[in-house]
C-alpha cells in the first residue's frame, strides 16, 4: 500500500465509526496541575506517580462533587483548592444555606470567577441527598449501580536496545547480567470496581520492559501484582482498607506514602491536607503499604490504625550466621530484568505499624501520629561521611504532633516530629487570604541531620526529610480581571554533607509567573525561574572543599489559542542557562495542535518540538499528553527534534488510546548507555491502551 494512502484510510475508518459512537472525549487535567507535574519532574530525578490526581479528576468528571453535601475531605480531592478556600466554602454554606447554582460560588470569600471556571467540570450544586445513600447498599444494589473498569496497556521502545540483543550461550554464561531476561515490551492490566466513593476494589498487574512474563522468575504471570479493597461508611467503621493502600499523616514528617507535592507555580501546594488513607492503585513497586488499615470516628475524635507486611528489594551484601541478610541500600527502581536485580528482588521482609488520633473541630484539627517499622535483616550503609547520620540497623520509629487551624483570614498548619535517637524535625507555616485578589503563605522547616524517617514525604528541597533548614514564601495576586501573578521564594541550607557535596550547601530559588487570559479563546503565561546554590565540592589536591557557585535561569513563554471549537494551538519557547564552572545553555520550541471532534468521540494531539542545549545540565522538561493515568514529561537535551501523535477514540463503553513518539538527534550516533544503549540517532516508542467500562 502506498505510504500516502495510510492517513486517508485511517480517516475513513474514524468517520465510519463516528456514527456508532456514544461518548465524548475530554481532557480533565487543568493547566495548573500540568504545570506542577512538569516542574516537579524538572526539580527531581525521582519517578513520581501522579495517578491519584488524575484518578480523582476523571472520577469527578463522571460523578461531580456535590458542593451542597461535600465535606473537607471530598473538596481536598479536587486538588485545586487551598485549605482556607475549603474552610471558607463550608463556612459560607453553613451561614447562608445550600448553593442555588455554581454562579453563586464567586461570592465565597477567596473564590474568583476564574477559579470557578476551572472547578466547573468537576462540581455540581445539587440537592444534598440527590446522589443516594451515604452508606453501602445491599449486594444487589452494588452490582446494579457500581462501575466496572478493565484497562489493558502494551508498548515499548521500537529500536533494539543493547540488553535485548542475542548473545552466545558461552558469553552469557560468563556475563549473565549482559542481557535482559524478558521481552522489550511493557504489559499492564487493571480491573477495578467502584461504587461512588464508598467502595473501591481492584487488581493491578504490571511487567516492565526486560522483565519475564509467564516464565523463569515470574512463572505465573506479571512481575508486580497488587490488590486493594476500600470500604467507606460501613456499619462498623468509617474506612477500611485491605490489601495495598496509602497512608498520609499530618504534614508528612512521619509518613506520607505515594507522591508528595513540591514547589511550583501552584504556590500553596506545600500545605498537606489530604486524607489519612486511600486505596493504592498505581504500579509503583515501593512506597505503599500492604495489609490492613481502619479508621473510626469517636465523636469529635478520629482513630486510624494500620499494619503492613511485605517483602521489598534491597542490595544484599552478606548473610549472617542466623540466616538474616545484610544489605547496603534499598532498591527503588522496581526493575527485575537481569540476574543481579532478580537476586535483590523482595529479598528483605518489612513490617510497619502505626496510628493516628486526631481531634477534628470546625475551625481546627489536632493529631498525634506514630510509626514503627522493622526489617528481617540489617541495613549497613557504606562508611562514607554523608551516611554518618542516615538510618542504619533493623528498626526505627517516628512520633509527631500536627495541627491545622483557621482564624479570620489566616490558616495555620504544622507538624513537630521526633525519631529514634532523638533526632527531630519541625515544619510550621501560615497562609492568609488577605483579600479576594491576594493570598500569601510562609512556611518554615528545620530538619535535623539525625532525623530519620524512611516513609516521610514532607515539603523539602532535598530528596529526604533530613539535614535541611529553609524558609518558603509564596504569593498569589489577581492584578486585573484578566491578569494574575503567582510566585515564590525559597531559601534553604543543608548543614551537613550530602550525596552531591562534601561540605554544607546553601542557596535559594524563586519563581514568578504571569497569567493573562482576556477571553475564552486566548491564554498565555510568562514564567521566570532562578536558582542560586553555593556548594562544597571536593578539591583534588587539598583536604578542604572548594566552594563553587551554581546558578540556573529559566524563561518560558507559552500561548494557547482556540482556533475553532474543535482545534486548539499551543506554542512554547523556553530558554535555560546554567552558570557554573562549566556553563551551558539550552533552547526549546514546540508547536502543539489538539483536535476534538464535535461529531464523534475522537481526539488527537500532535507536537513538533526542536531543541538545542549544550549538555544534559541545561535540559528542558515539557509535559506531553499521554494515555489515561500515564504521564510523560521527557527531558529535551542535546540537539534534535521530538514529535508525537496521541489519539483517543471512544466506541460505546470502550475507549482506545494510541501514542507514537520519536526523538531524533543531529549530534548523536548512539543514545543511552549500558544495556539501554541504542545504536543510532533516534529513539521511538509506541503504546496502545484500551479501557472497557460496564
Amino acid at each position: 500500500m502506498p505510504s500516502n494512502s495510510l492517513p486517508s484510510l485511517m480517516a475513513m475508518i474514524f468517520l465510519c465509526l463516528c456514527h456508532q459512537a456514544m461518548a465524548q472525549t475530554s481532557d480533565p487535567i487543568p493547566g495548573e496541575i500540568k504545570d506542577w507535574i512538569e516542574q516537579l519532574s524538572q526539580e527531581s530525578e525521582l519517578a513520581y506517580d501522579y495517578r491519584t490526581i488524575t484518578e480523582d479528576l476523571y472520577h469527578f468528571l463522571e460523578e461531580p462533587v456535590n458542593i451542597n453535601r461535600a465535606g473537607a475531605e471530598d473538596l481536598s480531592r479536587l486538588h485545586l483548592l487551598t485549605p482556607y478556600q475549603i474552610h471558607s466554602l463550608l463556612n459560607y454554606r453553613k451561614q447562608y444555606g445550600n448553593f442555588l447554582s455554581l454562579y453563586e460560588l464567586p461570592l465565597v470569600y477567596g473564590f474568583s470567577v476564574e477559579l470557578v471556571k476551572r472547578l466547573e467540570p468537576f462540581i455540581v450544586a445539587g440537592k444534598p441527598k440527590e446522589e443516594g445513600l451515604r452508606q453501602l447498599p445491599p449486594v444487589t444494589g452494588l452490582l446494579q449501580k457500581g462501575r466496572h473498569q478493565l484497562m489493558l496497556r502494551a508498548g515499548g521502545i521500537l529500536e533494539k536496545q543493547q540488553g535485548f540483543l542475542s548473545l552466545p550461550d558461552s558469553l552469557l554464561a560468563q556475563k549473565p547480567n549482559a542481557r535482559f531476561k524478558g521481552s522489550p515490551f511493557r504489559l499492564y492490566s487493571q480491573w477495578s470496581f467502584r461504587y461512588s466513593d464508598l467502595l473501591r476494589m481492584g487488581v493491578t498487574m504490571d511487567k516492565d520492559p526486560g522483565e519475564t512474563f509467564m516464565r523463569n522468575d515470574n512463572p505465573y504471570g506479571f512481575d508486580f501484582n497488587s490488590f486493594h479493597l476500600y470500604i467507606k461508611n460501613s456499619r462498623w467503621l468509617d474506612k477500611l482498607a485491605l490489601g495495598d493502600y496509602d497512608i498520609r499523616y499530618g504534614q508528612g514528617l512521619t509518613v506520607w506514602s505515594g507522591f508528595s507535592l513540591s514547589k511550583s507555580s501552584m504556590v500553596f501546594v506545600p500545605i498537606r491536607h489530604q486524607t489519612t488513607m486511600d486505596p493504592y492503585t498505581s504500579s509503583n513497586e515501593n512506597r505503599f503499604f500492604r495489609g490492613l488499615a481502619a479508621e473510626k470516628s469517636l465523636g469529635s475524635f478520629r482513630l486510624n490504625l494500620f499494619y503492613s507486611r511485605k517483602r521489598i528489594d534491597a542490595n544484599i551484601i552478606d548473610t549472617l550466621a542466623d540466616g538474616r541478610k545484610v544489605f547496603s541500600s534499598f532498591q527503588r527502581t522496581g526493575y527485575h530484568r537481569i540476574p543481579r536485580e532478580i537476586y535483590d528482588e523482595r529479598s528483605i521482609g518489612e513490617q510497619v505499624s502505626g496510628g493516628r488520633l486526631s481531634l477534628n473541630r470546625p475551625h481546627f484539627r489536632l493529631g498525634l501520629n506514630g510509626l514503627v517499622y522493622w526489617y528481617e535483616g540489617r541495613l549497613e550503609r557504606p562508611a562514607r561521611p554523608e551516611n554518618a547520620f542516615r538510618f542504619s540497623g533493623s528498626s526505627n520509629n517516628n512520633w509527631s504532633f500536627d495541627y491545622q487551624a483557621t482564624w479570620h483570614l489566616f490558616h495555620f498548619f504544622g507538624e513537630e516530629a521526633i525519631s529514634a535517637g532523638e533526632g527531630f524535625a519541625l515544619l510550621n507555616g501560615v497562609s492568609a487570604q488577605l483579600s479576594d485578589r491576594m493570598a500569601m503563605m510562609v512556611l518554615h522547616r528545620h530538619y535535623e541531620k539525625d532525623y530519620q524517617a524512611l516513609y516521610s514525604g514532607a515539603f523539602s528541597e532535598g530528596p529526604r526529610t533530613q539535614n535541611e533548614q529553609g524558609l518558603y514564601w509564596g504569593i498569589q495576586l489577581d492584578l486585573l480581571p484578566d491578569l494574575a501573578m503567582k510566585g515564590y521564594l525559597d531559601t534553604w541550607r543543608f548543614p551537613w554533607l550530602s550525596y552531591f557535596s562534601d561540605a554544607p550547601v546553601d542557596g535559594w530559588d524563586g519563581l514568578l509567573k504571569l497569567d493573562y487570559k482576556p477571553g475564552t479563546k486566548l491564554h498565555m503565561h510568562l514564567r521566570y525561574q532562578q536558582e542560586r546554590r553555593n556548594g562544597g565540592f571536593g578539591a583534588e589536591e587539598t583536604d578542604a572543599p572548594a566552594l563553587e557557585q551554581h546558578g540556573k535561569y529559566r524563561i518560558r513563554y507559552h500561548i494557547r489559542y482556540r482556533l475553532t471549537s474543535s482545534i486548539t494551538s499551543d506554542n512554547r519557547i523556553e530558554w535555560a542557562s546554567i552558570h557554573s564552572p562549566d556553563p551551558s545553555r539550552g533552547l526549546m520550541i514546540y508547536q502543539d495542535i489538539g483536535y476534538k471532534s464535535s461529531r464523534c468521540p475522537l481526539r488527537f494531539d500532535i507536537r513538533y518540538a526542536v531543541f538545542d542545549t549544550d549538555d544534559y545540565h541545561s535540559r528542558i522538561y515539557a509535559y506531553e499528553d499521554d494515555l489515561l493515568y500515564r504521564f510523560s514529561v521527557p527531558a529535551y537535551y542535546s540537539r534534535g527534534y521530538r514529535t508525537y501523535l496521541n489519539i483517543k477514540y471512544s466506541w460505546k463503553k470502550i475507549d482506545f488510546w494510541l501514542k507514537l513518539a520519536r526523538t531524533a538527534y543531529v549530534d548523536k550516533e548512539e543514545i543511552g548507555s549500558g544495556l539501554q544503549l541504542i545504536e543510532g540517532n533516534h529513539k521511538s516508542s509506541l503504546y496502545f491502551q484500551m479501557r472497557m467500562r460496564f
